[in-house]
C-alpha cells in the first residue's frame, strides 16, 4: 500500500472530525509541481489499497477526492464549516466517483460487453453495477450488460482484459477501445 505521512493523516482526520477548513499541498501524479488547495474535508474512502480524502472546495462548490499519500502538507484552519446538506457520501460513491458508474452530471449508458467464458464468470461474481445482467451465449462467451458511465476508469478496466472482451455497445466506447488497441498494435 502507498505510504501516508502520519502527520498529514492525523491532521486530515482531526479536521474531518472537527469540521475544520484545511489548506493542503497536493502532488498530482504527472505534475511537475505540487498545487495548493483550500477545502472542506467531507469523508475518507478507500479504493483498492489507496485511501482518499473527499473534499468540497467552497469557492467552486466542486467535490472531489485526493489520494492521501499524495498530500504533502496539511494545515488545519481555525475556521469551521457546516457539513453541506446537499452532500450524500453513499450517493456520491454510487454515482461512480470512486469507481464505475455515473461521474458528475454525466448520464449512465447501457454498456454491453462479451467476455470469454472464464473472464465472464469472474465478472458475474463481482458485478460492475447493481443492474448488471449476464447471459451465456451458445459459443460459451458471456454477455454482460449494465448502466455505466463512459469514463477513463471503465476504459482502463476494459483494456485490462485485452483480447478476452469485446465491446458491443455503445459505439462511442467501441471506438475508444478500438483506437487504443490500434495504437498499441502500432507500437509493435
Amino acid at each position: 500500500p502507498p505510504v501516508i505521512d502520519e502527520a498529514v493523516q492525523q491532521a486530515v482526520y482531526d479536521a474531518l472530525l472537527e469540521e475544520r477548513v484545511i489548506h493542503f499541498r497536493y502532488k498530482h501524479r504527472n505534475a511537475a509541481d505540487p498545487k495548493d488547495y483550500r477545502a472542506w474535508p467531507l469523508a475518507i474512502v478507500q479504493r483498492r489499497q489507496v485511501i482518499h480524502l473527499v473534499v468540497r472546495q467552497p469557492e467552486t462548490n466542486l467535490t472531489q477526492r485526493f489520494a492521501l499519500n499524495r498530500i504533502l502538507h496539511v494545515e488545519q484552519s481555525s475556521e469551521g464549516f457546516k457539513y453541506p446538506s446537499d452532500f450524500n457520501l453513499e450517493q456520491w460513491v454510487a454515482d461512480g466517483n470512486v469507481g464505475f458508474g455515473k461521474v458528475g452530471s454525466n448520464k449512465n449508458e447501457m454498456v454491453i460487453l462479451e467476455f470469454e467464458a472464464k473472464k465472464g464468470e469472474a465478472i458475474m461474481e463481482r458485478p460492475l453495477a447493481r443492474d448488471q445482467e449476464a447471459v451465456a451465449l451458445p459459443d460459451g462467451r458471456i454477455r454482460i450488460s449494465a448502466q455505466l458511465a463512459i469514463n477513463r476508469q471503465l476504459v482502463w478496466w476494459i483494456l485490462g482484459y485485452g483480447c478476452n472482451v469485446k465491446v458491443i455497445a455503445p459505439q462511442e466506447l467501441r471506438n475508444v477501445i478500438a483506437a487504443t488497441a490500434r495504437s498499441v498494435a502500432d507500437l509493435y
